[in-house]
């Protein structure tokens, strides 16, 4: 079998039967991003490679063709290297410092706080360290600002470089404005082969408190001439431990812009002449609440007065620097005492602090003195006028708390009126001829003041029942928008005309619920529109029960009349209880009422109109009189009627 025709192929040579694998070397890779190729070391299977190339080539000998053309002059190119590369490891390093303001004290104003920057060259990101200094009481300490690139200016994205560098100037990075006053040698070195002129070393400016306490250490060596007095502090301890002396004191500011009248306790330490004022609980209200204004310690008379060989680097002053302090007989009632420029005023001493002044010192202390505070004028807050959004209750009641609420609604009166309504008939007020068969009826709710209403359907007329306003406040024509007035139900009787909407209604009837609620609550209505109501009941023939009953009751007072006459054996007349008509005229048989008032189908005869109709504005003691034991008629409730 010739085995040589065979493709030279993986798998169809017998010498590499049992071999199983056939991985091939990679030729290209990338290096630096750029494209390169190489000569596989290891053959297929990675297996020693028994022949290279040139064992291909026909020729014997290889042919150059540079000994023939001659070698072509190529410009020398610069092998490329990154500028990460050209600048790994390289960083300039400036010293600097900055000072950090320090509120609220009164040993120290500021402090200057030393910082390395560090700038790397190799990607343009800067650093802030501040070097470690132990017992400092500084914090934080380290890194201030992480390595990270820096805007100059945030909006037009503009960072940092290194010309922006040099020593002598300001940098503001992350808030803080840096001074650079120092660089190291590299960095001084790299600026000037640049072209960048660097400037002199600057000295670094020592911190306030670093010279105080070279100051305190340097004091501690010297003689004070306070301890020349010979002063015996623990006899004195001994003997005054727990005697303090107590003063009402006030502070006026009243000359300041909304300065005021503050009122302090002042106490006085006799074992030590220190000196501690605390502000009194009800002075705090809408201030910081704190504990003391002035911690216990001696007060100097005149705390602005420094000697000569002061330095004037340090802010504030120590008991050494102080000539003078105040003394127990300088706290007399009505005195002034300078508190490091505030004036506090001695109004009275306390029953112990008498005691003391007038037996100890013999020196009594002056009465209490009084202090008239001026009226402050009284604030009257103006309201925002009513936006349109919402009620105005609702808009009022976003003026009272910051998060607004929903205005509170009278829970009582909703409980007690609660599902009860008036109802009214009522018809529009127009010209027009086509809205003369329209007719409504109003609902007005006592829980809430609510209306609503609704129109009716008319037969034969196109008019469908719907409703015609839903349930809200109506507000009166002619009212204050900011300060609306609703209607409520003093607001309705028969015949009045109500604007609702840009539409007039005028009512016609009313409910008989109507007339018993203005019975149960006389002192809301009127005695006219009461007198209203009724006469209108009293045409629709609503108070038939009502009238029965008044004159059942009436005849039999009448008879009880005059069974008392017969036993009293008197031919006297029997006076009737109250003049009057009986009953209320003209007087219309039940059966003509019932049928004129529930037989609505059938046309009415003419003579029942003559009859039952009463004008809307019949007075009710020319037409009807009905007596009774009080004047006036008794009704009866719901349950009551007869029927």
């Amino acid at each position: 079998m010739n085995c040589h025709r065979l493709p030279s192929l993986p798998g169809l040579s017998f010498d590499e039967r049992l071999k199983k694998n056939h991985h091939v070397s990679h030729c290209f890779y990338y290096q630096n991003g750029y494209r390169m190729d190489r000569t596989p070391t290891v053959g297929i299977g990675k297996e020693p490679v028994q022949e290279t190339y040139k064992d291909f080539y026909s020729e014997p000998i290889e042919f150059d063709p540079a000994l023939t053309y001659g070698r072509i002059k190529k410009q020398q190119v610069e092998p490329f290297r990154p500028h990460y590369v050209i600048y790994d490891k390289k960083v300039l390093k400036f010293m600097g410092y900055f000072r950090q303001h320090v509120p609220e004290s009164r040993i120290e104003q500021y402090r200057i706080r030393y910082v390395n920057i560090y700038y790397y060259l190799e990607d343009d990101t800067l650093e802030v360290y501040e070097p470690f200094v132990k017992n400092c009481g500084l914090f934080p300490q380290g890194r201030l600002l992480r390595r990270s690139k820096i805007a100059k200016n945030p909006s037009s994205g503009i960072f940092y470089t290194w010309k922006d560098f040099n020593v002598g100037i300001d940098i503001e990075l992350g808030g803080i404005v840096y001074h650079t006053a120092d660089c190291d040698t590299y960095t001084r070195e790299f600026l000037t082969a640049n072209g960048v002129e660097v400037k002199e070393r600057e000295c670094m400016p020592k911190d306030p408190i670093t010279i105080e306490k070279m100051i305190q250490q340097a004091q501690h060596t010297q003689t004070n001439r306070q301890k020349n007095q010979k002063d015996d502090k623990l006899r004195r301890f001994l003997e005054y431990f727990g005697m303090v002396l107590s003063f009402d004191c006030v502070l006026d500011e009243t000359e300041r812009a909304g300065g005021e009248l503050i009122t302090f306790k002042l106490y006085y330490y006799l074992e030590d002449d220190t000196i501690a004022i605390k502000e009194l609980p009800e002075n705090q209200q809408g201030r910081d609440g704190f504990a003391l204004l002035l911690k216990r310690t001696k007060l100097p008379k005149n705390w602005r007065k420094k000697p000569a060989d002061f330095a004037s680097i340090v802010f504030d002053s120590t008991a050494a620097e102080i000539d003078e302090f105040y003394t127990l007989r300088d706290f007399m009632v009505g005195g002034t005492i300078f508190v490091f420029g505030r004036k506090f005023l001695l109004m009275d001493a306390d029953k112990f602090t008498r005691e003391y002044f007038d037996k100890i010192l013999r020196c009594p202390q002056p009465n209490k003195l009084a202090i008239e505070k001026p009226i402050q004028p009284e604030i009257k807050i103006k309201m925002p006028d009513y936006l349109g959004l919402g009620t105005p209750e609702d808009s009022l009641s976003s003026c009272y708390n910051l998060i607004p609420r929903a205005p509170k609604k009278d829970e009582i009166a909703y409980l007690m009126n609660a599902n009860k309504k008036l109802r009214y008939g009522c018809i529009l007020d127009s010209v027009h001829p086509e809205v003369k068969d329209r007719k409504f009826i109003m609902n007005y709710n006592l829980a809430d003041g609510n209306i609503n209403i609704v129109e009716l359907s008319a037969p034969n007329t196109g008019i469908a029942g719907c409703k015609f306003l839903s349930s809200r406040k109506v507000v009166k024509p002619n009212t204050n928008p900011h300060k609306p007035e609703y209607y409520t139900a003093k607001d309705f009787t028969i015949g009045t005309r109500i604007h609702i909407y840009a539409h007039r209604f005028i009512i016609t009837s009313a409910d008989l619920y109507v007339y018993r609620y203005m019975q149960a609550h006389p002192e809301l209505f009127s005695p006219e529109i009461i007198q209203n109501v009724r006469m209108y009941n009293l045409r629709e023939g609503n108070l038939k029960a009502d009238i029965r009953q008044a004159i059942e009751d009436d005849l039999e007072r009448y008879m009880r009349g005059l069974s008392k006459v017969d036993d009293n054996e008197s031919n006297e007349a029997v006076s009737e209880p109250i003049s009057g008509e009986r009953i209320p005229k003209p007087f219309i048989q039940e059966d003509e009422v019932k049928k004129f008032y529930h037989d609505q189908l059938e046309p009415k005869p003419s003579y029942m109109n003559e009859k039952c109709q009463v004008p809307c504005n019949i007075n009710v003691k020319e037409e009807v009189n009905i007596p009774s034991d009080k004047g006036v008629v008794r009704f009866l409730e719901p349950h009551e009627e007869l029927n």
